[in-house]
C-alpha cells in the first residue's frame, strides 16, 4: 500500500525534448551597402559566396526550456541579446555569434571612414531571425536521448600568439530520437571562422557553412555550430588543406575553406561515433549583470562618434553598478557573465573572445619579459571553477566585449614580449587589462 501511495505522489521525471532550426540572414549586397566585419575597415561586399544563417537549439525538460541561438555574424552586443530574450518569454535564452569574418558588420567597427558599418534594418532582420529560429526549433521539439562526444582537433588550427595554448577538444551533442536516428546535433569548437582571404569581397559563413552542411547531410538532421574560446589567437589562416585528390588547395581560398569545413566535420563524426549518454537535466541558467571599465580609447572615441552603437556608463570601481555621476571618470559598459548547467554538462558563458590560457590554467608564470604588468596575480582559471562532470566554454555569449586576456600578458608598451616590434593585436581589440581580473572570479559563484 505504501509503495502504491509513493507511486501516486512522486511525479515521473520530465523527459528531455529537443529541436533545432535555422533561418537565413544572407544580405543582398546589391540592395544596400554591406560592410564586411572582422578584418580591416571599409571592406564592402560585392556578392554572396555562401549563405549565412541564425541557428537555434532548444532543449526542454526538468528545469524549464533553454534556447541556444548562434548567428553567422562577427558578434552581437548585450542590448541585442537582451531584446531577443525579451521576445521569447518563458525560456532561458543564450545568444551568441560564430564570429565569421565575412558577414555584415553588426557591431559598428568596420564601416567606411569613421562611419558605422551597421545597417539598422539588417540588424533588425538578424534579431527577427534569431527569434524565428528559436520558435522554429521549439515547434520541432521531440523526446530525445542525449549523447556527448569529444575529439581532439588542435592540429586543425594554429595559435598565432605565444605562448602556444590551444583549446581542445571539439565537442558534439547528439540528440537521438526514439527511432534511434539523430534528431539534431550541436557542435562547439574553438577557432576563428576566418580562413577566407581578407581581400575576398563575398558574404560567407567561412568554414561554418560547409561544416554544418556536411554533418547535416551525413546525419539527415539540423546542426547548430557554436564558437568557443578563440582568443590568443586561435586561427585557421594559412592552414594547409588538401583536396579529396590529396593535392594542396590554394591557401585561404574559398575552395580550401569549404574543404576545411568538411575536414572539421569528419573530425566531429569521430566524436559522434564515440559519444556516450549524458544527462542534460536538470537545467539552470544563472547570469550576473556586470559593468566593465573601458580603457580602449578607440572604443570610447567610436562610441562618441556613433560608430560603436552601444550605451556607455561610467566606472564606479565595482562590477555591480555604474557610477551615478561619472564626469571625468573612466567609461564602462554593461555586460553579463553566466553559467548554463545542463545536468552533467556545464557551459561557461563568456561575453567575448577569451584566451585559452585563462580557461586552462596556463597563464605564463613568470610573466614573459616585456609584459606591462609582470607582477599581476594570475586569474582563477575558468574550467577549474565549474563543477559538472563535463565542462564547455561558449564564447561571444550574450555580448561581444573583444579579447579577454591575462593581465600579466598585457603588452601595450615597449619593450614588447617575444621580440615583437609593435603592440600585439589582441590589446587593440580589448576593453583593457582589467577585464579578465574582474570577470574570471565571478564564475565560481555562477557555477554553484
Amino acid at each position: 500500500m505504501l509503495s502504491l501511495l509513493l507511486m501516486m505522489v512522486i511525479p515521473a521525471a520530465q523527459p528531455l525534448r529537443a529541436g533545432a532550426a535555422s533561418v537565413d540572414i544572407t544580405p543582398d549586397p546589391k540592395a544596400f551597402k554591406v560592410w564586411l566585419a572582422g578584418f580591416g575597415r571599409g571592406r564592402q561586399a560585392e556578392f554572396v559566396t555562401d549563405p549565412i544563417a541564425a541557428r537555434a537549439l532548444v532543449l526542454e525538460g526538468e528545469g524549464g526550456t533553454v534556447a541556444l541561438v548562434c548567428a553567422d555574424v562577427v558578434g552581437l552586443f548585450d542590448e541585442f541579446t537582451r531584446r531577443v530574450a525579451d521576445r521569447l518569454p518563458g525560456m532561458n535564452v543564450v545568444v551568441s555569434a560564430t564570429h565569421t569574418h565575412h558577414a555584415p558588420d553588426t557591431l559598428g567597427l568596420w564601416g567606411s571612414g569613421i562611419s558605422t558599418g551597421v545597417n539598422p534594418q539588417y540588424l533588425k532582420r538578424v534579431e527577427d531571425a534569431c527569434v524565428e529560429a528559436v520558435k522554429g526549433a521549439q515547434g520541432k521539439l521531440r523526446p530525445v536521448i542525449a549523447r556527448l562526444g569529444e575529439v581532439e582537433a588542435g592540429d586543425l588550427m594554429k595559435d598565432s600568439r605565444p605562448p602556444q595554448v590551444k583549446m581542445d577538444p571539439l565537442g558534439v551533442l547528439r540528440l537521438e530520437g526514439a527511432d534511434g536516428k539523430t534528431a539534431c546535433l550541436a557542435v562547439l569548437w574553438h577557432n576563428h571562422p576566418e580562413m577566407i582571404n581578407s581581400n575576398h569581397k563575398g558574404v560567407s559563413s567561412d568554414y561554418v557553412g560547409s561544416l554544418v552542411a556536411t554533418l547535416g547531410k551525413k546525419y539527415e538532421c539540423p546542426v547548430v555550430y557554436l564558437t568557443g574560446a578563440v582568443g590568443g589567437l586561435m586561427s585557421p589562416i594559412s592552414q594547409p588543406v588538401k583536396g579529396a585528390d590529396g593535392k594542396d588547395l590554394p591557401k585561404n581560398s574559398v575552395e580550401a575553406t569549404r574543404r576545411y569545413g568538411e575536414v572539421i566535420a569528419e573530425r566531429a563524426m569521430k566524436a559522434v561515433d564515440g559519444s556516450k549518454p549524458v544527462a542534460l537535466t536538470p537545467m539552470r541558467l544563472k547570469q550576473r549583470e556586470i559593468y566593465l571599465p573601458v580603457d580602449n580609447m578607440l572604443y570610447v572615441a567610436g562610441n562618441q562618434l556613433g560608430t560603436l552603437p552601444r550605451k556607455m556608463f561610467h566606472w564606479s570601481g565595482s562590477v555591480d553598478r555604474p557610477a551615478e555621476n561619472g564626469e571625468g571618470q573612466r567609461k564602462a559598459l554593461r555586460s553579463r557573465a553566466g553559467v548554463l548547467t545542463l545536468g552533467e554538462l556545464q557551459i561557461a558563458l563568456v561575453p567575448g573572445e577569451i584566451y585559452p590560457e585563462l580557461v586552462l590554467a596556463k597563464v605564463p608564470d613568470p610573466a614573459p619579459a616585456g609584459a606591462d604588468f609582470p607582477e599581476a596575480p594570475v586569474e582563477p582559471s575558468l574550467l577549474s571553477q565549474l563543477t559538472a562532470k563535463h565542462r564547455w566554454v561558449l564564447g561571444l555569449a550574450q555580448d561581444e566585449v573583444g579579447y579577454i586576456m591575462p593581465r600579466r600578458q598585457w603588452d601595450a608598451k615597449e619593450p614588447f614580449t617575444y621580440d615583437y616590434k609593435k603592440p600585439p593585436y589582441g590589446e587593440i581589440n580589448s576593453l583593457g587589462p582589467d577585464t579578465a581580473p574582474l570577470l574570471l572570479p565571478l564564475y565560481r559563484d555562477l557555477a554553484r
